[in-house]
């Protein structure tokens, strides 16, 4: 396992813990194929996860970020 795939797997497994491995295979087969995209998707994926937590109301959507409207 590269460093690429372990960060895309740990990133996604933040996103959507219930996903089963077996359901993230395709992770293995992109780091394969093209390691530096996939740890570019890890990096921006986590990039995505800090700012869920640092700002619960921001949305991520397209390539903006958008402000959703709380009671």
């Amino acid at each position: 396992m590269t460093p690429a795939h372990a960060a895309l797997l740990s990133a996604l497994a933040h996103l959507a813990p219930a996903i089963g491995v077996d359901q993230l295979a395709f992770v293995a087969r992109l780091a394969q194929i093209n390691p530096h995209a996939t740890a570019q998707l890890a990096d921006f994926l986590a990039q995505a996860i800090d700012l869920r937590r640092s700002k619960p109301g921001v949305k991520l959507r397209g390539s903006r970020c958008e402000t959703s409207q709380l009671p």
